[in-house]
């Protein structure tokens, strides 16, 4: 006996073409609507009108709540117009759903810093010390993120670990050298000082080498001086002002008064 297999009709075959094109269009819209949103929201965020750049980026999650761009953008407007609960918020956000986003990751670990999520913001710093064994940046988050859990000595690594994959970024060094003193590691601080001024002989190296001579007692007060006067020196118009006023306060620290007065009156 023949056995007969049945087939959908033409007529429900053209209907069901039909619908199913009706649906990739409708997908196809949704995908070009929130392209339209997010390049407005950029936009916005470049123009520095964050108000309008929210509701973009707003706008665009309600097409698709799983975009990690769009939390990412929303994030930095949010940061931007000073609204950190809700920035951190949507960084979290992002990194749950994007963990290839290292930038956001770093981001987000700074921020869980401040709210008291510590070891929350250890976990996300390490993750991209894994993954980027080269980028000094993410040594110094799990570094921050150590020294606010009190592993000083594990945090001190980190920061080592640091200079040793960027030996010459000022930021690496400036941060070191600040956990180094705070170690009683008094000769490798006063190295990596030197080494600062090497590579930025500029008025933020030497004023913050002054002020650690200074600290460091009376016998320190010419070397400090000297630096002083190499950041007025070399300040450049924005901070000469600064520069003037940080000179004539190691004087009147130092019981100078006359040359306080003078270094203001020239300023």
């Amino acid at each position: 006996m023949r056995q007969f297999q049945s087939r959908p009709s033409r007529g429900l075959l053209l209907i069901l073409l039909l619908s199913s094109g009706g649906w990739l269009t409708a997908c196809q819209d949704d995908v070009v609507k929130l392209q339209v949103h997010m390049t407005r929201g950029e936009e916005y965020a470049e123009a520095e009108q964050l108000k309008e750049a929210i509701i973009e980026f707003k706008n665009a999650l309600q097409l698709d709540p799983n975009h990690s761009p769009a939390h990412y953008q929303l994030a930095h407007a949010y940061l931007r117009s000073q609204q950190a609960r809700e920035g951190y918020w949507e960084l979290r956000e992002t990194v749950r759903l994007d963990p290839t986003n290292h930038e956001a990751k770093l981001e987000f670990a700074q921020l869980a810093i401040i709210a008291g999520e510590k070891e929350e913001a250890l976990v996300k710093s390490t993750e991209v010390v894994e993954a980027q064994p080269d980028n000094f940046r993410a040594y110094l988050m799990q570094g921050q993120a150590l020294a606010s859990l009190d592993r000083p000595d594990e945090a001190l690594q980190v920061y080592r670990k640091a200079v040793e994959v960027a030996p010459d970024e000022v930021t690496a060094l400036t941060a070191l050298s600040v956990v180094e003193a705070h170690s009683g590691n008094l000769e490798a601080t006063e190295a990596l000082h030197i080494r600062i001024n090497e590579l930025d002989p500029g008025y933020k190296s030497f004023s913050f080498h002054g002020r650690w001579l200074l600290s460091r007692g009376p016998e320190f007060a010419d070397q400090a001086e000297t630096a002083f006067k190499a950041a007025l020196e070399t300040a450049t118009e924005g901070d000469r002002d600064l520069a003037y006023g940080q000179l004539a306060s190691f004087y009147v620290r130092t019981d100078r008064f006359d040359q306080a007065v003078a270094v203001l009156e020239e300023g």
